[in-house]
């Protein structure tokens, strides 16, 4: 017997295979993602310090009201009163983030910043991931609104309503929010049942306490949810205003006097917000004051195109690390395709205003005075910007959260009526197929980050695993205190040493991380040695048990001049640093991993090494424009690599550009990066790119060639030593390269 489903059953089928798909989605995102990204942990430790002291935190536990805004002190407290409960339950105290991994030196390859939280998850990661999932089920009970309200807007068109849900669960930027701490996945979700609401309301003009009601209070648990908000307050006043004509037209006054009422009660619920808001950060707006007093200081630009044309602008770029490949394409694409989806919605209004189509239009009106309300107050916010710094206006994706859901349904409407008008006359049913493509787009997207962003866990073997593995046992009975050294394999691939090294514990320490480092040394003198951290710096050696044992794999470049000639001795070495993040000599003990015996030719990928001040910042690039005009600004730049942190960051450097040919030299002074990265923010293992000094050839200067050469002095003004590499040293520093001026123009 063939059972044949109808139109109502087919959407609601495809409605939950598509919840199913972002849950299942979403899941994974959550646990292969590393945690304390953003803000995660600045809303974790507000929710922590509600567990410690039994209270939100106010401006005075901060140094100042700066550091009470970065902490996300400042936000309103819905959000922390709902994962109050899982921090409380779950949280055994841990640092958040987990403490930083001393940085590694080894020529040519990144610096590893901090490690990812290994599986199991234990204590305080579990309460972040359950935090996580909070998240996740806001933003699909937000996709199921987008659909109902959808599905009352245009009862004839549920495939808008199925489609706008597609959006919002797989827009990528919608996405992110759904799968980390955060409190935008609550205003959207509150911003959403809000749109239920209205669109109940709108679409049959019949005022019920349940659609008011449900109307007014999540306006009001909006605002404090967060500052944005208020764009749901407006909104709300926004409906109710229009559902009262009718009310008044047919002098219903009791509809009226409930309407009043619930007015005044929305009213008094606003005041008391102020009150709360004033108490606890200073302001009746909260952390948005300094914004309020810029806008009626300001107003002129605040309603700027010019402004708004920079926020929109950041909006744009915010979305550029959404796509994987192509990103210049496919933000061009994205756009494109919104503002046509957007287009065709407006043009769509236009007809229903044509043919004087109430109901249709009373939607399109809902959805874009909801859309329209959340880009003003966007705007808005960046109205303390100074007009000559516009480009400092910030609009990410996730501002216009008390929008997405309209923004949703008004694209999916927009590729309906396109199609059904390209289309419709061959394919009358087809309309869908636009908007459910592009909705296809954002799930490839999303999938393709989520697996492809993925970090395999690290490399813990048991007993079996470690037999498997073939490696070559180390017989020594020294080691680091408490990390062994079991065994090891090696091989030349190319123009690296690629090593995999096994270690247990001996017995459960406390330390975060110990490094380890290999030292390679040939009959010659020519010496190798790259550090590196156990599993990759993944699994910090805190989390290691003592039957566990840890596969770390290590890739030595030669980064030397010479070729490392077989046999070279090769030995491992375990340390800490000291609280100048120099090598603690104290720790440190040394194991002979044997001899290799093929060659190890230099490497292609070490960095170039121009020169080296004070066996500790090497120049490995010089930046600069062949030609410099006389008069006019010339930025000469190098790249650094750092072989160590500096106890003394009292230092200096600058440039001198001198003639090849005549009596003329230059010099260029300031703090690198054109004054903003001092030395002090420097750390071992760190490229410093574009070190550029700002500077200006005299209008009178003679044309021709100049050498340019690096110096640095230390704080009593004396010149570091410099060892020359492909540069030439020469008056204690390191010529990187040439320029030719040119005259200065008439």
């Amino acid at each position: 017997m063939r059972v044949r489903l109808t139109g109502f059953d087919r959407y609601r089928i495809a409605l939950l295979v598509l919840i199913a798909i972002k849950l299942v989605l979403g899941l994974n995102t959550i646990f292969a993602t590393r945690l304390w990204i953003g803000h995660e942990d600045d809303f974790f430790r507000v929710m922590r310090f509600i567990t410690t002291d039994g209270r939100l935190p106010i401006v005075s536990d901060y140094p100042d009201r700066i550091t009470a805004d970065l902490a996300q002190a400042t936000q309103p407290p819905l959000y922390y009163l709902i994962g109050y409960p899982v921090v409380l339950l779950f949280d055994d105290g841990q640092p958040v983030p987990p403490p930083q991994p001393p940085s590694i030196v080894c020529d040519a390859y990144r610096r590893i910043h901090y490690p990812l939280d290994p599986w199991p998850p234990q204590g305080t990661q579990i309460a972040a991931y359950a935090l996580r999932l909070l998240n996740l089920l806001f933003a699909t009970s937000t996709a199921l609104l987008t659909y109902g309200a959808g599905t009352l807007l245009f009862p004839q068109h549920k495939t808008v309503a199925l489609i706008g849900a597609a959006f919002i669960a797989f827009e990528p930027r919608t996405y992110e929010l759904s799968t980390t701490i955060n409190i935008d996945s609550l205003v959207l979700l509150l911003s959403s049942i809000n749109l239920y609401f209205a669109a109940r309301l709108i679409s049959t003009l019949r005022l019920t306490w349940k659609d008011v009601g449900g109307l007014v209070i999540t306006a009001l648990l909006a605002i404090l949810a967060k500052p944005n908000g208020w764009a749901v307050v407006l909104a709300t006043v926004a409906v109710i205003m229009v559902v009262m004509v009718p009310q008044i037209q047919r002098k219903r006054w009791d509809s009226l006097r409930n309407l009043s009422i619930i007015g005044l009660g929305l009213l008094v619920m606003i005041f008391l917000v102020g009150l709360y808001n004033l108490s606890a950060y200073g302001s009746v707006v909260g952390r948005y004051e300094g914004i309020i007093e810029q806008l009626t200081d300001n107003t002129q630009l605040a309603f700027s195109a010019s402004l708004a044309g920079a926020v929109f602008n950041d909006t744009k770029l915010d979305y550029r690390s959404a796509f994987p490949i192509q990103r210049e394409k496919a933000l061009l694409l994205y756009v494109g395709v919104t503002l046509a989806a957007l287009g065709s919605a407006a043009l769509a209004a236009v007809g229903s205003i044509l043919c004087k189509n109430r109901m249709a239009l009373s939607a399109m009106g809902l959805l874009l005075g909801y859309l329209a309300i959340t880009v003003i107050m966007v705007v808005l916010r960046n109205s303390n910007i100074s007009p000559v710094n516009l480009t400092q206006a910030v609009g990410p994706v996730r501002y216009y959260v008390t929008g997405l859901s309209a923004c949703a349904l008004l694209m999916s409407l927009g590729f309906e009526a396109v199609t059904r008008h390209l289309i419709g006359k061959w394919l009358p049913k087809w309309g869908w197929i636009a908007g459910g493509a592009w909705a296809l787009l954002w799930l490839a997207i999303v999938v393709w980050n989520t697996f492809a962003g993925a970090t395999t866990p690290a490399f813990v073997l048991d007993a079996r695993g470690f037999a498997e593995a073939n490696a070559r046992p180390v017989y020594t009975t020294e080691h680091h205190e408490n990390i062994i050294t079991l065994a090891y394999t090696t091989s030349v691939e190319d123009d690296v040493l690629v090593l995999d090294i096994y270690n247990t514990l001996a017995e459960k320490t406390s330390e975060n991380h110990i490094i380890g480092r290999i030292d390679l040394l040939d009959a010659g003198g020519t010496a190798v040695s790259c550090e590196f951290l156990p599993a990759g710096g993944l699994h910090p050696t805190w989390r290691w048990e003592t039957d566990d044992i840890i596969a770390s794999q290590v890739v030595v470049p030669n980064c030397s001049s010479t070729t490392l000639e077989h046999p070279f001795d090769i030995e491992l070495s375990w340390y800490r640093l000291d609280g100048n993040d120099r090598i603690d000599v104290a720790s440190m003990s040394t194991v002979s991993l044997g001899q290799m015996e093929t060659d190890l030719p230099p490497s292609a990928g070490c960095h170039s090494n121009l020169g080296v001040f004070a066996d500790t910042f090497q120049v490995v690039k010089f930046n600069s424009p062949p030609t410099a005009i006389a008069g006019e600004f010339y930025l000469p730049s190098v790249n650094w690599y750092v072989h160590q942190t500096l106890v003394d960051t009292n230092v200096a450097r600058f440039y001198t550009l001198t003639h090849i040919n005549q009596d003329a030299q230059y010099e260029c002074h300031g703090i690198p990066r054109l004054q903003n990265d001092s030395f002090e923010t420097w750390n071992r293992g760190e490229v410093i790119y574009f070190d550029e000094c700002r500077f200006r050839f005299p209008r009178n200067a003679p044309p021709g060639t100049y050498t340019i050469a690096v110096h640095m002095t230390d704080s009593e003004g004396n010149p570091l030593p410099a060892t020359s590499g492909n540069g030439l040293s020469e008056n204690g520093g390191i010529t990187v390269g040439s320029v030719e001026l040119e005259s200065a123009q008439p």
